[in-house]
């Protein structure tokens, strides 16, 4: 499996609309998601926008938590990409956080809530389905968007609805 589909399924996956992109919205749908900032008490908090590898790139040996890249330098530190790999990214504005997340059995992915001063993973779990078969917990290494400046790191948990086939 590439990294860039591992990338996609942690800011895609959740149940009954309650995926990633839904997370940091704070109109009428908000209270509803049990994984959204209202619903845990993330006064002010939105969602940190992941960033997709660009093709053909994956994690190097040097891909950590907590590292922040800030540069072109520091990205090539983290990915090695083909040559003339292109980030998207503009320095001036913005930086990329780097993470190394477990997935657990019952994961149905994380989001990252930034309030300025806080990131704040949400680990969004799942009750099994009768037949499930026995998972194993997978190591995933993801990327963030956020403005400079430092962050204090907090990790919360979140039960998403049941969906069984």
């Amino acid at each position: 499996m590439s990294y860039r589909w591992i990338a996609l399924l942690l800011v895609g996956c959740g149940t009954s609309g309650s995926g990633v992109q839904g997370s940091g919205v704070q109109g009428s749908n908000a209270q509803a998601d049990p994984c959204g900032a209202l619903a845990l008490g993330l006064t002010g908090a939105t969602l940190a926008p992941a960033y997709t590898f660009p093709a053909g790139c994956a994690p190097t040996a040097a891909f950590a938590s907590g590292p922040v890249i800030a540069s072109d330098a520091d990205f090539a530190a983290q990915l090695a990409c083909p040559a003339g790999t292109a980030t998207g990214v503009d320095f001036t504005r913005e930086v990329l956080r780097a993470a190394r997340r477990t997935l657990s059995p019952a994961g149905a992915g994380t989001r990252v809530m930034d309030d300025g001063k806080t990131l704040t993973y949400v680990s969004m779990q799942r009750p099994n389905c009768p037949g499930d078969p026995m998972p194993m917990p997978m190591e995933v290494p993801m990327l963030v968007r956020t403005t400079p400046g430092d962050r204090a790191i907090a990790e919360r948990v979140c039960t998403v609805a049941r969906s069984c086939p």
